[in-house]
């Protein structure tokens, strides 16, 4: 496990955790060991893909050939500084976001920007009157789009994940594109954070140790290829876990 102190102005958090028995002890077993601490916590993540269609022609008697081409790019990006409350229960914990003021759970703007296009050109083939020219290209709703998230953040399989849920209150209409083209591996979710582990091992019992900072990473590439189309999704993020008072 590797470690940082890293000193950063963040908001206060709140893990709480037990260590439970395991689920084979007996029901005379001593109860689990309740601890508690304050935590900073700090979440930056970002999602890029990137596409193109695999240039393919169809032509037929006596018509002009028609090359079908194209290529896209989403990237989205999220930050989060926030209070929460964390519980830990058997091999897995949970980070909850604490409610403020306003009875709502902090959240964070997650931004995508999406571009792409489609295109069809027509070559000079044999007949007379082929107008060589270029279809497609939009109009498409490319742009940016902003959505509210609030981040979980669950200890599973002895690695850290990531998943952003809708903030509250959330939009009655989502900010999705619906004519915008894009392309990515099924295992992607887009216009969003796609839940991913972190590099490093870590556990509650890490949390609570003695080192009171803990920085994430987490990195993957989901890659695309078909025969119409090749493409790549990169995932990251960085939590920053710290904790600010005694384990209790």
């Amino acid at each position: 496990m590797t470690t940082h102190r890293i000193l950063r102005p963040l908001a206060p958090l709140l893990l709480a955790g037990a260590l439970a028995a395991s689920a084979a002890a007996p029901a005379s077993a001593a109860m689990p060991i309740m601890q508690r601490a304050s935590f900073k916590v700090a979440v930056e993540a970002r999602q890029t893909t990137s596409w193109r269609l695999v240039p393919r022609a169809a032509i037929a008697d006596c018509m002009p050939l028609v090359r079908y081409s194209g290529s896209g790019r989403e990237t989205t990006t999220f930050r989060l500084t926030s209070k929460t409350t964390g519980y830990r229960v058997g091999n897995g914990a949970s980070f909850v976001p604490r409610a403020t003021k306003d009875g709502f759970p902090p959240a964070g703007w997650a931004r995508t920007v999406r571009s792409g296009a489609e295109y069809a050109d027509e070559i000079p083939g044999s007949c007379a009157g082929n107008p060589a020219r270029r279809t497609g290209g939009g109009p498409y709703d490319c742009g940016s789009r902003r959505q509210l998230k609030s981040a979980m953040l669950e200890i599973t399989g002895n690695r850290l994940k990531l998943t952003l849920s809708d903030g509250l209150p959330a939009p009655l209409v989502p900010p999705r594109y619906e004519s915008c083209p894009f392309y990515a591996s099924p295992d992607v979710t887009p216009v969003d954070i796609t839940e991913i582990q972190s590099l490093e091992r870590f556990t509650a019992g890490e949390a609570f140790g003695r080192f009171k900072q803990h920085v994430l990473l987490a990195r993957r590439t989901f890659p695309l290829s078909t025969k119409s189309v090749r493409g790549t999704t990169t995932v990251s993020w960085t939590v920053t876990l710290t904790r600010t008072g005694p384990v209790r």
